[in-house]
């Protein structure tokens, strides 16, 4: 009995490190890549933190199968509790299948981008979330002085001229 309890415990943990996987993503500027091989039931839970006052995002994944090999079926992320959209473009023997579509501001504070499926044999994935920083007012006004600045010493030359 004591044997059997222990199969039944190490199947389950097994099983359970097979459908869970992500981690935390690493940004090179404003981007982070990601990538994962997946089979069977997955969950993947990728985490980042958005650390400036605004940051508008967007995120982008694919799956590519060719004659039906590498597949995933139910093909689904969320981003900050977002649904992403998908796009087939079917081209055969080529499958490519995209979700994307997620526009938004960010504030700071930690999030997360789910992604799930059903994967055949050899499946996989890859994508990337975008984080492009929202101006604050003081860079608008900044830009609006020079530019003020430029115009007056346009108007300058003119009437001297």
């Amino acid at each position: 009995m004591k044997k059997l309890a222990l199969v039944v415990a190490l199947t389950v943990a097994g099983s359970t490190a097979a459908w869970a996987a992500g981690g935390p993503l690493t940004f090179a500027g404003n981007t982070a890549s990601f990538s994962s091989s997946v089979s069977g039931t997955f969950t993947d839970v990728w985490t980042f933190t958005v650390l400036a006052p605004g940051a508008s995002a967007a995120s982008s994944i694919t799956n590519i199968s060719f004659d039906g090999a590498g597949g995933i079926g139910s093909f689904a992320a969320v981003l900050a509790a977002v649904p992403l959209a998908s796009t087939v473009l079917p081209s055969p023997p080529v499958l490519v299948n995209v979700l994307s579509g997620f526009t938004g501001v960010l504030t700071p504070g930690p999030y997360s981008l789910v992604v799930s499926g059903i994967a055949g044999a050899g499946a996989s994935y890859g994508g990337n979330v975008v984080l492009t920083p929202i101006p604050e007012p003081e860079t608008y006004a900044l830009m609006l002085a020079g530019l003020a600045i430029v115009g007056g010493i346009a108007m300058r030359r003119r009437t001297q001229g």
